[in-house]
């Protein structure tokens, strides 16, 4: 697999991501695997993007006052 694919496999099963359209950017889901999660990494890092959004809803710190 190449490099670029790699960087892509977490767009390969419509159930590891959704679409933000109030941030507009993309989001893992809990369904995501490992390889996903890894895989969006690689994107968000390729782009240019903040890394730290590379993670599942249920592994998000949860901000509190």
């Amino acid at each position: 697999m190449k490099a670029y694919d790699e960087a892509m496999y977490w767009m390969r099963n419509d159930e590891w991501f959704t679409v933000n359209r109030e941030k507009d950017c993309f989001e893992l889901t809990d369904a995501a695997p490992p390889r996903a999660v890894e895989s969006f990494r690689m994107y968000l890092l390729r782009n240019d993007l903040p890394v730290s959004d590379a993670v599942r809803p249920s592994e998000r710190k949860v901000m509190t006052d």
